[in-house]
């Protein structure tokens, strides 16, 4: 908060960045007013994510997909109603939804479908392509003694971005992948029981999609209308 009044203090625009968890997601009105009549504008809610290679749901912290989809019902009624009432807060997901309904693309990067060429490069030099993949097989090289075209050829030797580029027969036949893409593939997992990899929180999209699109198209000819 020290942080935040300074920033505010000097007309510098931030994003509040919320890690929704198994806590959280059950308190997420009492969190989206507190933003909100602290002055926050911009808003950025992200799923949290079980450790890579382990069975998902198992934490104490744990997100399920039953609890990310009441989530995110509830944040998108909040946010809906303030914007109905005039009031505009910037929840960067749900901006995303509205901006590719209007036909633009995302700006986020886990929205597009696929894997964007990023550089996530640490304080040692250590160069990675996601910030979720910030793990030694993911490792491309260093600054201190590689060139970006080596860092590029490394980020093709191990398919990083081809990787996401297979999109499952399930996300292809669903009537929301036009909007949904498929999400992140940070957010898939493999079972034993299953031939493909699959979106974890598949169900909480689908709830949500069908909760909310018909009002997120109703914004987005609004805004089509004003522009």
């Amino acid at each position: 908060m020290k942080a935040a009044n300074l920033l505010k203090k000097y007309h510098v625009d931030f994003n509040i960045l919320t890690v929704v968890h198994a806590q959280t997601a059950r308190h997420i009105t009492a969190i989206y007013q507190f933003f909100k009549r602290s002055g926050f504008q911009y808003l950025q809610f992200i799923p949290c994510l079980d450790p890579l290679g382990e069975e998902a749901g198992q934490k104490a912290y744990s997100l399920t997909p039953k609890a990310y989809g009441d989530f995110m019902k509830r944040l998108f009624d909040l946010w809906y109603r303030d914007i109905k009432s005039g009031v505009f807060l910037s929840v960067r997901q749900f901006d995303n939804y509205v901006q590719m309904l209007m036909g633009y693309p995302p700006e986020s990067c886990g929205m597009s479908g696929i894997c964007s060429c990023q550089y996530v490069i640490e304080a040692d030099g250590e160069v990675y392509p996601c910030d979720f993949y910030v793990l030694d097989q993911y490792k491309l090289g260093n600054l201190n003694n590689c060139s970006f075209e080596e860092i590029d050829r490394r980020r093709s030797e191990i398919s990083f971005m081809e990787e996401s580029y297979e999109i499952n027969k399930t996300c292809q036949e669903c009537n929301n992948f036009s909007i949904c893409r498929g999400g992140c593939k940070r957010y898939y997992s493999t079972e034993f029981d299953r031939l493909e990899p699959h979106q974890y929180f598949c169900t909480s999209y689908q709830e949500f999609f069908h909760d909310a699109l018909p009002r997120l198209q109703k914004l987005a000819r609004m805004f089509l209308q004003q522009r």
